[in-house]
């Protein structure tokens, strides 16, 4: 790769390059995209908030994205931080706002069950061996956003047959 260092963090121009490896024949290179995007439907607008801390928006719905599968019941919205709920709100009073630490110190998770908030979590930043901080960003968001949907999603009262 003949670009600059930060070009590893900017997913847009990650892929442009590997495409223009691919057309080149200079490299094998294998796109991927998910058949499915969960949250393109999705009701939010918290990008400004998480670029204020040092997030890029578009890892958080990454992780976002990735994590909802298998969680059809539920729903990510917010104006300012991400807050997950579920679509049947008569059958199920747990909700969970993620707000994002800055920098790498990673994800809060604060739990609530309809009276108030009941608990909450720190999800810490995980550097891998990958070196981009998109990447990284990407996964820690996965893991927060898992562990919101499966509070959330394990407050629903009816029987799943």
């Amino acid at each position: 790769m003949d670009d600059n260092e930060d070009a590893w963090n900017d997913p847009q121009r990650m892929e442009e390059l590997a495409r223009e490896s691919a057309e080149d024949d200079d490299a094998e290179v294998y796109l991927t995209e998910p058949e499915l995007t969960y949250t393109d439907d999705m009701d939010y607008s918290f990008g400004e908030y998480l670029e204020s801390k040092g997030c890029n928006p578009q890892s958080a719905e990454e992780g976002a994205n990735m994590a909802l599968q298998g969680h059809p019941n539920l729903e990510v919205t917010g104006n300012t931080y991400p807050q997950v709920w579920p679509t049947d709100t008569d059958n199920n009073h747990r909700r969970a706002k993620l707000f994002y630490l800055g920098g790498s110190k990673g994800w809060r998770v604060t739990f609530s069950d309809g009276r108030g908030d009941v608990n909450k979590t720190v999800i810490d930043y995980k550097k891998s061996d990958m070196g981009s901080d998109y990447y990284d960003q990407t996964n820690t968001a996965r893991e927060a956003f898992k562990t919101a949907f499966d509070w959330v999603d394990g407050g629903n009262k009816k029987k799943k047959h």
